[in-house]
């Protein structure tokens, strides 16, 4: 999982692209077969893409613009959710 290339865990500072769009990359592997990945920004879901099975990967452009989106701290945070 990255978003804009910073992998998972990894605090930045948004350049102007990422002020106006994210690439969210997401590479999953499961022991069983992975139903959906949900992405989450700020604790709500925003993106879903469906799995067929152990394996998923795929790439969201989240094209919101982070003004509109960062939290009253001025921040936005990600993560994928398996299903």
């Amino acid at each position: 999982f990255s978003v804009n290339g910073h992998l998972m865990g990894q605090e930045f500072t948004a350049d102007e692209a990422a002020r106006t769009g994210r690439s969210i990359t997401v590479r999953a592997a499961g022991t069983a077969d992975i139903l959906r990945a949900i992405i989450v920004r700020n604790g709500e879901d925003v993106h879903t893409c469906a799995g067929d099975g152990r394996l998923l990967e795929f790439v969201w452009e989240d094209k919101a613009p982070l003004v509109d989106v960062t939290t009253g701290e001025g921040w936005a945070y990600y993560y994928v959710r398996l299903v």
